[in-house]
């Protein structure tokens, strides 16, 4: 038997100062309140009671965000609309796009932080405290706890949509072949899962709250993915549409709407992380 945890949002708040101070311990937490979860009780064990309970109740409290959420965060990922990617959630198969394909699989490089050949909450989490680190500020403050939402959101919908086998690990082909199936092409504007994404990456970005993310801004984005230097500059270029020195909220988000669903070699959104789409392997 196993049991849903619920993240409250007090917790959610304390995982982002844990992200800061120790993201390792809070990786070893997240695997045990995962492990507590599908066995509460195992086998020889003593009554659940006393210092060990106690820290196992603690350990949920500080992990919060992206372990193993309960029944609210599943419907908070769905809407989310597999926030990070923005796809919409309908079905439909795209068929042998080779251009979605490579997309596909230069973000699952990305996700796979730890480079185990799977995607798994600890490394959403480690990808999550990366772009938060970059942007320079307290890890306690407004902007780096919407971006765990999103984080969280993120992981929630990966693992409802794509984990196939539901053991807690999404590898390449489960990544890939859900992403094609969710990531049809949509007609009209960026949904509200990518609008999400795109408000919370790039308020991170905007360093000094000016309201403008400038190409220097935008760097730190692309060096907190571990992207060559060259290519924030390029990608810049290509995102900017009113070509004003500045990206916009609208203009990240058309970006991320146009990279996870469009299969025209020629959007601009294809860019968003250089020209890695163009030389990844077919």
């Amino acid at each position: 038997m196993s049991y849903p945890i619920g993240w409250d949002e007090p917790a959610v708040n304390a995982a982002a100062r844990f992200l800061k101070d120790a993201p390792e311990g809070l990786r070893q937490l997240m695997d045990a309140v995962d492990l507590l979860a599908e066995s509460p009780r195992p086998p020889s064990s003593g009554r659940s009671s006393g210092p060990a309970c106690s820290a196992g109740r603690r350990a949920r409290a500080r992990t919060g965000a992206l372990a193993r959420p309960g029944r609210g965060g599943r419907a908070a990922g769905r809407r989310a609309e597999v926030a990070m990617t923005g796809a919409s959630g309908t079905s439909g198969a795209t068929g042998e796009n080779r251009v979605l394909e490579r997309k596909i699989d230069v973000c699952f490089g990305f996700a796979d932080q730890n480079r185990d050949g799977v995607v798994d909450a600890a490394d959403v989490l480690t990808l999550t405290a990366r772009l938060i680190a970059a942007a320079g500020v307290p890890f306690d403050s407004p902007k780096p706890v919407a971006m765990l939402r999103v984080g969280s959101a993120w992981w929630e919908a990966l693992r409802t949509e794509l984990d196939v086998d539901g053991d807690g690990r999404i590898d390449p082909d489960e990544y890939r072949a859900g992403l094609l199936r969710l990531s049809a092409v949509q007609a009209g504007p960026p949904g509200p899962g990518a609008l999400a994404a795109a408000e919370a990456l790039w308020a991170l970005c905007d360093r000094d709250d000016d309201g403008r993310v400038t190409a220097e801004e935008f760097a730190r984005f692309h060096a907190a993915l571990g992207l060559p230097p060259g290519t924030a500059g390029q990608t810049f270029e290509r995102l900017d549409l009113d070509g004003d020195g500045t990206l916009s909220v609208d203009e990240l988000a058309s970006a991320l709407w146009e990279f996870w669903t469009s299969d025209d070699a020629g959007s601009l959104g294809n860019w968003l992380f250089g020209d890695a789409f163009l030389t990844a392997a077919d």
